[in-house]
């Protein structure tokens, strides 16, 4: 994750505890609901904000279950990715952790250049580089037994590949949420980047690492 610029959904004055409103309004932000969603640009006006760094040990955070309730009450899966909305719906009905942002993560190549592509990369021996959008999840975890239990397994699951798999925090997140943290799948050697240029057989292993979290994921939220 990289020095990036967000867009918000529809926030409410409920959430001016969390966002400064008027520095959104200068800095030209579009208003989305609820959820925070990348934007393909490197800073904010021009303020760089670098979002991913190690993880942070757990804040004391009272407001949770006030804030889930405003992050549940904003809910609109069609701000998600289609393929990840199982996965965000079943983080949402946990009771110790919302989500905040996420990415299925794009791969655009000649031929495909739509950003927001779900589609798996072709068998093909004439793609030589692919632009790689990152695949991510962040989310906002209670600091309760329930939470560190979740913590342990989010964890776990740089095991799968740890050159390509980063779990580590978000500055701009933590700013404006303690206890958040994100799970990306991306180069470790490109771990503070959101987009980059790879070549092709690199990607196709990503796409392979990004569906094994995925399923991971899906094992930690099924009821």
């Amino acid at each position: 994750m990289a020095l990036i610029s967000l867009k918000l959904r529809n926030v409410r004055n409920t959430r001016k505890e969390l966002i400064d409103e008027s520095f959104f309004h200068f800095c030209a932000f579009r208003v989305f609901r609820g959820f925070f969603l990348r934007a393909n640009h490197s800073n904010i006006g021009n303020i760089p904000l670098e979002t991913y760094v190690d993880l942070k040990a757990f804040a004391d955070n009272p407001g949770f279950k006030a804030q889930k309730q405003v992050s549940l009450d904003q809910y609109d899966r069609t701000t998600i990715d289609p393929p990840m909305v199982e996965i965000i719906e079943g983080f949402m009905k946990r009771p110790h952790c919302f989500t905040l942002q996420s990415c299925y993560g794009h791969f655009l190549y000649p031929g495909q250049t739509d950003p927001e592509n779900t589609v798996a990369l072709p068998v093909s021996g004439k793609i030589t580089d692919v632009d790689y959008r990152i695949a991510y999840v962040a989310l906002c975890i209670e600091n309760n037994q329930s939470g560190r239990d979740l913590f342990g397994k989010l964890g776990k699951i740089q095991a799968i590949d740890t050159d390509y798999i980063q779990f580590g925090c978000a500055d701009w997140f933590w700013k404006n949420q303690v206890n958040s943290f994100v799970i990306q799948v991306e180069p470790e050697r490109y771990k503070k980047k959101d987009r980059m240029i790879i070549g092709y057989t690199e990607a196709r292993h990503i796409e392979r690492v990004r569906n094994d979290v995925l399923k991971r994921f899906r094992k930690i939220v099924k009821p």
